[in-house]
């Protein structure tokens, strides 16, 4: 299970679902998103996901400006209930270089104390965010 931790606070911009890369997506994930859209899960890998470099598993697609095929025009998750994952476990086990530049919660990130948000799915930007 996905854990908070302590001390971030989502600012609601965006920028982590639009940095480059897979968001790499299970059998079982892929079942779930597919039913929480109430589409076939064939539908599903061939609209919303492509295969990998290495042709060992799906990766969500992007929109045509990089960011997540499933980020909302207001920085939500389209699919936050049944997210990926590696969704879930942001920012407590990604290990994005780059991340404390282009996210304005980064900086408040602490490496303290952990604790499993209400819903027990990790982080929830839609119940999380901080907008200043």
């Amino acid at each position: 299970m996905a854990e908070e931790v302590a001390g971030f606070r989502c600012r609601c911009c965006g920028n982590c679902c639009r940095v480059p890369g897979y968001v790499l997506v299970s059998q079982q994930e892929i079942d779930r998103i597919a039913e929480f859209m109430g589409i076939d899960v064939y539908q599903f890998i061939e609209t919303y996901t492509r295969l990998t470099n290495n042709r060992a598993g799906l990766s969500l697609i992007e929109k045509d400006d990089g960011a997540c095929v499933f980020l909302g025009k207001d920085n939500r998750c389209l699919i936050e209930d049944v997210k990926p994952e590696q969704c879930r476990k942001f920012p407590s086990e990604w290990k994005y270089s780059d991340m404390r530049d282009i996210c304005p919660g980064w900086q408040t990130f602490s490496t303290g104390s952990k604790r499993i948000n209400e819903r027990g799915r990790g982080f929830v930007c839609s119940q999380s965010c901080q907008v200043n």
